[in-house]
């Protein structure tokens, strides 16, 4: 039992199969671990099934585990009835993982209080020994997990060993995960969020609202920071729709606006914290009706409502306790609706209590905020040095999500001073930290920045290479303005590129995220790269079109020259001048 080589898998597939595309086949070859005896089984199902579908894990156990007297079925049962009770018990119990996990794990979940039972360590050991699980040592952390067709046939063996492992695997995860800081990220990473989101749908069916509220909201909080926000949205409104309790009612209502807001829908956001602030007022909890007064401020703020937000902020620290967390939080979001609304120097005189303020991460978030603030002001290089001071600070408190977004904004001074090197370091440095969180929102807008700077330098095979991996990453995450920004850069890469029907496809495919997101400084963006693209095809009319709009916003939305909107400007105006010298 022991897992393939996916280009093996892929390759065994295709002689079975030659019409269809290598592409398509991924994620099966995936599912099936590349084991060439599940790979030779499934193959012939691919004539009538769609590769995706027979990837389910619920269509595998049909295929793979049909009547026991399948060639895989008649392997497994002999390997099964070689297990003595505590290793069939723990082989099937893993089952309520959704993936890897460690020792701990497994002695919450897994150990058995049977008074002749083996130490579990010792019931692990044998069954890695027997490849029932795998057995990874990554830095030192030793982790475990299932192939696909194990798990395929464990589910089957489900009734008679699975137990309670699940309501188990439930309590465990809320136990270390469910309690979600107000500054900054999750204190876990993206792989924990199929655990979450297990651990909440079964809580949801055991009865139990409070452990399907606290999984359900970590989950939610998490996939904004790590993406998945549309899995995450599902969750919170099938468990908001068994909620009874106001308090719980209003938690997952106002993480359904936060997932809202952060895929490009601030209206349906508008309108899931106003159910949010109901709630939590029946229930009768002020901290709680403070707390999503603050959230209702950053949605005002993502409907470019100034004074909607300061209003909501004012209400926010009506209820809000003085010198708590969420404090520092609405204090740290007022800087931000200044920086919003091009109050700089107000932003800048709110974080001067910020940055001596006991709390490190306050004081860390302070000093980057100060970058933001003197960027806008076009102190690039007191910007530059507040960056460095925050990001340094940032990271030192373990906030990697927030350094690499704070990161972003000092590549984007210093590419504004035309330090376009140390930029690209600086957008690269991010990417690694995004790319290492599993954020693919972030990670693909972060390429396609790391693509800009190279069509700054007319470097198209390298503009090329990174708007291929932005999409690599894009395509593994909803989020509007993501997708915008990598469909607006690959229409002209390509287009220059020689590729023009995908080129035009791509800006085709642009406009439609464009619209759904709504941000004009990504229809700003979209019309320098359809300007350029339209050059490189010598429609200088279309060129010129596309070039007046992007001018007309940059000048509505008081984009600085420096500021990466108006970067793109220049650098448009540039290859449009060089068009019409030729």
């Amino acid at each position: 039992m022991v897992s393939g080589r996916p280009a093996e898998g892929a390759a065994l597939v295709q002689r079975r199969c030659p019409d269809l595309p290598e592409q398509a086949l991924g994620p099966l070859v995936e599912a099936l671990d590349g084991l060439p005896l599940a790979l030779e089984l499934v193959a012939p199902r691919l004539r009538t099934v769609p590769a995706a579908e027979l990837a389910r894990p619920d269509r595998l156990a049909g295929v793979l585990f049909r009547g026991r007297d399948s060639t895989l079925a008649r392997a497994f049962r002999f390997s099964w009835e070689r297990l003595d009770r505590f290793e069939r018990r723990m082989l099937v119990q893993a089952t309520a993982f959704a993936g890897p996990f460690g020792l701990d794990d497994a002695e919450a979940v897994l150990g058995s209080e049977a008074a002749d039972a083996p130490w579990f360590v010792d019931t692990l050991q044998s069954l890695c020994d027997r490849s029932w699980l795998q057995r990874r040592v990554d830095g030192g952390d030793v982790r475990f997990s299932l192939l696909a067709t194990v798990r395929a046939f464990a589910d089957g063996e489900a009734a008679a060993w699975l137990g309670d492992a699940p309501v188990r695997h439930a309590r465990h995860v809320a136990s270390r995960w469910g309690e979600m800081p107000v500054l900054g990220p999750p204190p876990f990473g993206a792989a924990l969020l199929p655990e979450l989101d297990r651990a909440a749908r079964t809580a949801l069916g055991v009865g139990d609202e409070a452990l399907a509220v606290r999984t359900a909201t970590a989950f939610a909080h998490g996939a904004q920071f790590f993406g998945g926000a549309d899995a995450a949205l599902r969750t919170i409104e099938l468990v908001l729709a068994s909620a009874v309790q106001p308090r719980s009612r209003a938690r997952l209502a106002q993480s359904r606006g936060q997932l809202l807001r952060r895929s490009g829908r601030p209206e349906a956001a508008l309108e899931a914290v106003t159910l949010a602030v109901a709630a939590a007022e029946e229930a009768g909890d002020a901290d709680l009706v403070g707390r999503i007064a603050m959230f209702h401020g950053l949605v005002a703020l993502s409907l470019r409502d100034a004074e909607g937000a300061r209003a909501a902020f004012d209400r926010a620290e009506a209820g809000i306790r003085p010198g708590s967390d969420a404090a520092l939080a609405l204090a740290l979001n007022r800087v931000t609706a200044c920086h919003a609304a091009g109050a700089f120097q107000e932003g800048l005189d709110r974080i001067g209590p910020l940055t001596a303020a006991s709390h490190p991460l306050a004081r860390a978030y302070g000093l980057a905020l100060a970058g933001a603030m003197h960027a806008g002001l076009g102190e690039l290089p007191a910007a530059i040095d507040a960056f460095a001071a925050g990001v340094s600070a940032l990271e030192a408190q373990g906030e990697g999500f927030s350094a690499s977004n704070f990161r972003l904004l000092w590549a984007e001074a210093l590419a504004g001073q035309g330090r376009d090197a140390e930029a690209a370091e600086a957008f690269a440095g991010a990417l690694r930290t995004l790319g290492a969180l599993g954020n693919a929102a972030y990670a693909a807008v972060t390429c396609v920045k790391l693509a800009e700077l190279a069509l700054a330098a007319d470097d198209l095979p390298q503009a090329q290479r990174w708007t291929d991996e932005g999409a690599v990453w894009a395509g593994r995450c909803t989020e509007a303005a993501a997708q915008a920004a990598v469909a607006s850069a690959r229409c002209e890469v390509l287009t220059r590129s020689g590729a023009a029907d995908r080129g035009r496809a791509a800006g085709l495919e642009a406009e439609a995220w464009v619209a759904r997101c709504g941000d004009r400084s990504a229809r700003g963006q979209l019309c320098v790269h359809r300007a350029m693209a339209a050059a490189a095809e010598a429609r200088g009319a279309e060129a010129a079109a596309w070039g007046a709009q992007a001018e007309v916003i940059a000048a509505e939305l008081g984009a600085l020259p420096h500021s990466a909107l108006g970067r793109a400007v220049r650098r448009m105006r540039r290859g449009l001048s060089r068009v019409a010298l030729h």
